[in-house]
């Protein structure tokens, strides 16, 4: 993988409520891997049932985001190591993923003046009472970090972007395809053997995939909202061109400091070398032997880079 923009400094390195539940959908309390110290919170954002982790305590308040066809189980260990740090952590599954219900009606995800997921997060947030958080975003939750700090430049005190939508080099083909209009079928039925390798695709080694993790791929990854998703924001050649430079361009007005952590490894969104040239002051590390689940394939390796940026005073 090549070295970062110009711009940015580059190190390589190997209120929540009782809710009555819809009888078709289950939610599972979250696998703790032991920790109970992890809970599972049930609220009503904008009339959208929504599942929410949660751990650690402290005024310091880190909100993770996944990407497209992900849920909140990605970001496990790094809320675990967040909290041992001291900070107070968030994940939720966004709507349509995992087991929060879909958007109501016909929503502008990240197209728009006013997007769908940026007023998702900002509602989500006041009813956490959370006034000043740092974004962890990964993928899709990459672009609507990026968007929520542009919107919202009071309340976002920090950036992680993980290879985020939009700003690398052209989006693996298999992703592309997500939006097609036969795609929706096929993943509501989609086999074991067919999400095995999926899942095996956005990692450099298929060893450090996580024991868990192909069953909750099965559990989650057949929801239609991916198809919506990607109907919406991809074209054949990759993320629609107005929205990729839109966002680009109004990076440039982005205040918080941000660092940027990508996967040398990564085939479904490679890193390309000057995208960070429009945030200013960003600071890039590529992380070898990972692919696109970065912080699922090299944790350990994830946390010693983002736990000191969230915690210094830059």
């Amino acid at each position: 993988m090549t070295t970062g923009a110009a711009a940015a400094g580059h190190v390589r390195a190997g209120s929540e409520r009782n809710l009555t539940l819809a009888p078709q959908r289950t939610f599972h309390p979250a696998k703790s891997a032991g920790d109970p110290t992890l809970r599972t919170r049930l609220l009503n954002v904008g009339g959208v049932r929504t599942r929410v982790l949660q751990q650690g305590s402290g005024d310091r308040v880190v909100l993770f985001i996944h990407g497209l066809g992900g849920w909140a189980e990605h970001w496990r260990g790094a809320m675990s190591a967040a909290a041992r740090a001291g900070f107070m952590t968030y994940a939720p599954d966004l709507p349509g993923f995992g087991e929060s219900e879909a958007p109501i009606g016909t929503v502008q995800y990240l197209g728009s003046q006013n997007p769908y997921y940026v007023r998702f997060i900002s509602e989500m947030l006041d009813q956490l009472s959370v006034q000043r958080v740092s974004l962890v975003g990964h993928s899709l939750g990459g672009a609507i970090s990026v968007i929520s700090a542009i919107r919202d430049p009071e309340r976002v005190s920090k950036l992680v972007l993980v290879a985020p939508g939009g700003f690398g080099a052209q989006v693996h083909p298999r992703v592309r395809m997500l939006g097609l209009p036969l795609a929706s079928h096929v993943a509501r039925h989609a086999p074991l053997a067919l999400i095995r390798s999926q899942v095996r695709f956005h990692f450099h080694d298929p060893t450090r995939i996580p024991e868990h993790f192909l069953e909750e791929a099965y559990r989650y990854g057949r929801t239609a909202e991916t198809n919506r998703v990607a109907a919406q924001l991809l074209a054949f050649y990759g993320v629609r061109r107005s929205l990729a430079r839109s966002w680009r361009a109004e990076a440039k007005a982005i205040r918080a400091p941000a660092l940027i952590l990508w996967g040398m490894q990564d085939k479904t969104l490679p890193l390309h070398p000057k995208a960070f040239e429009h945030i200013p002051g960003a600071h890039l590390v590529t992380l070898d032997g990972a692919g696109h689940l970065l912080m699922l394939e090299r944790p350990a390796a994830f946390a010693s880079y983002m736990l000191p940026f969230l915690g210094s005073s830059c």
